[in-house]
């Protein structure tokens, strides 16, 4: 067997699990998938926004009472 054939099965192996993704559960959620209008995409934002600078807070909070009340100096 020689390398051209050795390549045209590995394309072809390739090419199958290709193929694959667009029939099992990968499909499913790719042909439910959309674009987010622009009242969606604002939305998701302002919660993402919101869910960050809670944490931020919220690991500053921790790091003030590390730093300036468990261990100060």
């Amino acid at each position: 067997m020689g390398i051209v054939d050795r390549a045209a099965k590995f394309q072809e192996r390739i090419e199958k699990r290709i193929k694959k993704i667009g029939s099992g559960d990968y499909g499913r959620v790719l042909k439910l998938a959309h674009k987010p209008s622009d009242e969606e995409f604002s939305k998701m934002l302002e919660v993402t926004t919101l869910g960050v600078l809670i944490l931020g807070f919220l690991g500053f909070g921790i790091f003030y009472l590390m730093t300036v009340v468990v261990f100060p100096g």
